[in-house]
């Protein structure tokens, strides 16, 4: 989860930006939602 989170932020994407997204619901899909919550992002 911390390195997908570096990695957001990484390629800009920062406090209150949004990152939408589309899995089944798997392991990925957890890092995808839970990473962005870390850094203050917004899920879609």
């Amino acid at each position: 989860m911390n390195r997908l989170a570096h990695a957001l932020l990484g390629d800009g994407i920062g406090k209150n930006d949004v990152v939408m997204y589309q899995l089944l619901n798997s392991f990925e899909f957890v890092l995808s939602y839970l990473a962005p919550q870390k850094i203050g992002v917004l899920n879609c």
